[in-house]
């Protein structure tokens, strides 16, 4: 059975990419038969998949105990002890599963499994909302309401995917309504009504109180910002816990922003030892050590919009000394701040109290300070796509408006007119600067629109829109744009790989289809198959939409055989978005290399790179942003190989130079040099550089390739003495991809690909049948020969009248491959024809133009 199995490609901190991550996922799937979703989200909610190792990262400031590994397990009292018993159910030492991402993966899963059998449930016959009481007790949190909470969490990451930071969680249609509509009230939340707290506290926030607390602070003057060091709803749960001692004023979500209020602001929370008598603290979900994974837009603003509430009703000025981190005793400024009067009474530590270092350094404090001043310049549109009065807008696409400030959702929606009237969904940023207005179906065709944000939309800090941005609010905002006319042709594949001849048996598949294609008319339709229609299986499937076009790549899995012809099929019934479908299958016909590959002595294995300079560093780069790493992603051999991501910046002119400062000396008796390329057919040209001494650049050739291909090039063919390799070159060509990745491997030399393994001389002589057949222009004739012979291979029209004389010269033994060329000559039949010693062979051609 074929499976296309979507693998990611980021390297995470611990050196294990998302690729790896995934397989590892679905390999405790299918051994401890659990869905591997919940796995995925599972770890998603506890750590972002990010294996945490607690000696390697800070401590929780709130004396929290620790997870371990990418899963989130647990040991202690509180949570309970799941890191233990996981290793247990696989036999695997503790401290294995504490430091093997695998391991810890599968004792989560075992885990997992135990739960779901005392449950009766069981994957593939169980819907994966039958896990919900599976997951709660999974995350070893005491309060089951809470609990339940941290399940909220899992299936709503479920339920809306994510795709960021590479890691991709793919969207399932989830049920929520097995959620009560009163979970939070269970959990012993409820939204803060003003009655209640005597206006003292933030009406936006739910109310959770924790026992931990001194009545009636004395003073107020500062505001603490924390970092939780762990999930959301274990962090609730923590702060509630008698025993821990720990408490603070708020916690704040980091996917959302939600806020729940643990100690009432007048209060005295416990959250910074010998602060606490006059601040106020403020938890935020996540990990110091990932800030781009947990430090949210949202969550910024909606901290934001909390502290700016606070400050007013505090008296508190709004500056770096008086809104600050649980590492404000590291700040420069401590030393000074620490002599007035509230830190000078109360903190009589050396040099402080504290030790924690939360927030960290990944915590944007210029950013979040301009949130909280509530920037009073009214809001303005500053980019919108398309531009107004753009014309041929794609019917399908959606259209996205920028402001310079965070938006209020409400007021902006309440006052969007849309004329003609449309059925549309409004999706915003997390940050509340972008607004999506996408089309439920897609727009009428050859129609124009006209869209207005009228006056009463507003900024999050009350200022109305300043339409015409000339500074003054209080005028709408419009956007016009005409569709294009109606779409009545199925897709069109522009460009693709693997086709012709000498392919790779590493080879890959990409194909770039000229407009979007609907996902689901992918599925079952894309085919490898042998010579004898014999389906191949593949893996690693990916469709991604770029540029307003269809990517769809995928690979064999396993290499493919030398020599041997295959397939690519899209069978017909490929539809666009608009639902125009494919009447006929596409099919790419394409013969792998003939000969077999053997291994030099390597120069250089990327296991590292740190003998290479950075393309920046090169006067020689020009015209683009490049970065060079060491990555796992994708390698030919070994643990890593050499990952160049680069993205142009003009239409032509740009170069990368990779220089390696060693120049290793080569010389022509070591016969080629050469490497592995992992290309991104991106049409641009790689290069070798060498010194003679001087200079002297050697051009392979485009990268008209997609997967791992062997390129090398002759020592000899380098003119002078004193030879030395230097450089690893990509020139931009017009015309071709602008952006791409591309991975190195194995630099070598005397490595090469033989037309015929070596000792394996032709057992008889054959013609084989030329490739492609029928032709257009060009086509290839293979023939095998066991002796030294003459060899005439000639072409004659349908009438028998000679056309060209291809080969009459005497060849070696061996497997030969000529290429006829046919541009001046008309569409037909024609034959060609061999001699060679007593052979003779005739086989029948087709040319096409």
């Amino acid at each position: 059975m074929r499976r296309i199995i979507v693998f990611l490609v980021l390297v995470l901190s611990i050196g294990v990419s998302a690729q790896d991550l995934k397989r590892y996922f679905q390999l405790a799937s299918e051994e401890f038969n659990v869905p591997a979703e919940l796995l995925e989200a599972i770890a998603f909610v506890n750590t972002r998949w990010v294996h945490i190792e607690p000696e390697k990262f800070t401590p929780a400031c709130d004396d929290k105990p620790p997870v371990y590994g990418i899963m989130g397990l647990r040991d202690d009292d509180w949570f309970g002890h799941s890191l233990v018993e996981g290793a247990k159910l696989i036999n695997v030492p503790v401290e294995v599963v504490k430091r093997d991402v695998y391991q810890n993966i599968r004792a989560g899963a075992a885990l997992l499994a135990k739960l779901s059998n005392e449950k009766g449930l069981k994957k593939g016959t169980s819907k994966i909302e039958d896990y919900k009481d599976v997951v709660a007790k999974f995350s070893g949190i005491p309060q089951p309401e809470i609990a339940q909470i941290f399940a909220y969490d899992v299936y709503k990451v479920l339920s809306t995917g994510f795709n960021e930071f590479g890691i991709e969680i793919e969207r399932k249609e989830i049920d929520m309504s097995i959620f009560p509509k009163d979970l939070f009230e269970r959990s012993g939340l409820k939204i803060i009504k003003p009655d209640e707290i005597n206006s003292e506290d933030y009406p936006p926030a739910v109310w959770d109180p924790s026992p931990n607390y001194e009545a009636n602070r004395l003073y107020t003057t500062r505001i603490v910002i924390h970092v939780t060091q762990g999930n959301f709803a274990g962090s609730v749960s923590w702060l509630k816990n008698p025993n821990s001692k720990a408490s603070a004023h708020y916690v704040i979500r980091s996917s959302d922003g939600y806020i729940v209020q643990l100690v009432r602001e007048k209060d005295k929370a416990w959250h910074a030892k010998c602060w606490n008598s006059f601040t106020l603290g403020i938890e935020h979900e996540g990990y110091i050590q990932d800030p781009d994974r947990w430090f949210t837009p949202v969550m910024y603003l909606e901290s934001a919009k909390l502290v700016r509430n606070m400050v007013n009703r505090w008296a508190i000025p709004v500056d770096s000394n008086h809104i600050i981190g649980h590492n404000f005793w590291q700040q420069p400024q401590w030393p000074v701040v620490r002599q007035e009067w509230d830190f000078a009474k109360y903190d009589q530590g050396s040099p402080s109290c504290n030790d924690h270092t939360d927030p960290g350094p990944g915590w944007n404090w210029g950013y979040y300070l301009s949130l909280i001043r509530s920037d009073q310049t009214p809001p303005k549109v500053i980019s919108v796509s398309p531009e107004s009065g753009a014309r041929n807008f794609l019917a399908y696409k959606s259209v996205v408006i920028n402001f310079s400030v965070p938006m209020d959702k409400s007021s902006v929606q309440a006052n969007l007119v849309i004329t003609p009237n449309d059925t549309v969904s409004l999706i915003w940023s997390s940050d509340q600067r972008t607004l999506e207005i996408k089309p439920n179906k897609f727009w009428e065709f050859s129609t124009t629109y006209t869209i207005k944000i009228d006056t009463g939309a507003k900024s999050v800090f009350g200022l109305k829109i300043d339409g015409d941005g000339d500074g003054v609010p209080g005028d709408p905002y419009y956007v016009e744009f005409t569709t294009t006319a109606p779409d009545v042709y199925p897709p069109v594949v522009e460009k693709g790989y693997p086709v012709g001849e000498n392919v790779s048996v590493y080879a890959e598949m990409k194909f770039v289809f000229n407009e979007p294609i609907e996902s689901a008319s992918l599925a079952s339709r894309v085919r490898l198959v042998d010579e004898n229609d014999q389906s191949i299986s593949i893996t690693s499937g990916k469709h991604v939409v770029k540029d307003d076009k269809s990517i769809v790549t995928f690979k064999p899995a396993s290499p493919l055989l030398s020599d041997k012809i295959y397939k690519v099929k899209f069978l017909a019934g490929l539809k666009d978005l608009f639902g125009n479908a494919t009447t006929s299958d596409y099919v790419f016909e394409f013969r792998t290399d003939p000969g077999v590959f053997y291994s030099g002595s390597v120069i250089d294995s990327f296991e590292t790179v740190n003998s290479w300079w950075q393309p920046s560093q090169s006067g020689s780069t020009t015209g683009v942003e490049a970065n060079f790493v060491a990555s796992s992603e994708k390698k030919f051999r070994g643990s890593n190989s050499g990952k160049l991501t680069y993205r142009f910046l003009g239409e032509s002119g740009g170069l990368i130079r990779i220089f390696n400062p060693s120049k290793p000396t080569i010389s022509n008796g070591q016969g080629n040099i050469g490497l592995w390329v992992y290309g991104d057919l991106s049409g641009n040209q790689i290069e070798f550089w060498f010194y003679n001494p001087d200079n002297y650049p050697v051009n392979l050739g485009s990268i008209n390739w997609y997967g791992w291909k062997f390129v090398s090039y002759p020592i000899a063919s380098v003119p002078g003495s004193n030879k030395q390799f230097h450089s690893i070159v990509i020139k931009q060509i017009q015309g071709a991809d602008k952006e791409g990745e591309i991975y190195f491997d194995d630099l070598q030399v005397g490595g090469k690909i033989t037309s015929v393994a070596q000792n394996e001389i032709p057992v008889d002589f054959s013609l084989e049948q030329n490739y492609p057949n029928p032709f257009n222009s060009s086509t290839l004739i293979r023939f095998s020969l066991p002796e030294r012979v003459q060899v005439k291979l000639c072409v004659y029209d349908i009438l028998g009248r000679l056309i060209a004389v291809i080969v009459d010269s005497e060849l070696e033994p061996g497997v030969h491959t000529v290429k006829f060329e046919a541009d001046d000559l008309p569409s037909g039949v024609y034959f060609y024809r061999i001699n060679a010693g007593g052979f003779f062979s005739v086989r029948k051609m087709v040319l096409m133009k």
